[in-house]
């Protein structure tokens, strides 16, 4: 008689399964109930959160010409600095009211310039502080604020990208 082939998740969420029952008979139900939360849905992202980076900064992911993010990657680590750092410092400017971003550039349409994100981790409370004063802002500036578009704003600033690059 065939055999009928099973899923790698199957016979892993079956063991795992197994495994629990194990445990609670053998008088361990606290070990039992940890296995059990990773076979609940979407129990697999406990086993992402490690002590070590369960309170890592979240990304923020910035929309921009990809030839204009390699030029900023670069131009950073020959400063001897991370795109991170920049945008934490940018936070930090923003408010304290030292910075005013200008407003976005938008591209052409059909310009054919690949786009991308960029991707940094900046200080989670900094972050935070920017999307409860984008509101306000927006208000003041006359077009939205967003934590992407200061950390844009201020990265184009500080790495000299003329408009012209950024309307790419």
């Amino acid at each position: 008689m065939a055999r009928t082939p099973t899923s790698p998740a199957r016979t892993i969420r079956a063991r795992l399964a197994a495994a629990s029952a194990k445990l609670t008979e053998a008088g361990s139900p606290d070990l039992a109930a940890a296995v059990d939360e990773v076979l609940a849905p979407n129990g697999w992202g406990l086993l992402r959160r490690t002590e070590e980076n369960a309170d890592t900064n979240p990304n923020l992911a910035i929309f921009m010409n990809k030839e204009i993010r390699e030029s900023l990657k670069a131009k950073a680590e020959a400063k001897g600095t991370t795109l991170t750092a920049d945008v934490t410092e940018a936070f930090r400017k923003f408010v304290a009211g030292e910075f005013v971003p200008d407003a976005p550039i938008r591209s052409r349409r059909n310009s054919g310039a690949e786009k991308g994100n960029l991707n940094v981790r900046p200080d989670a409370d900094l972050l935070q502080q920017v999307k409860d004063l984008a509101e306000q802002k927006s208000a003041e500036y006359g077009w939205t604020v967003t934590p992407a578009r200061v950390a844009s704003a201020y990265l184009m600033r500080k790495y000299r990208i003329s408009e012209a690059a950024q309307a790419k």
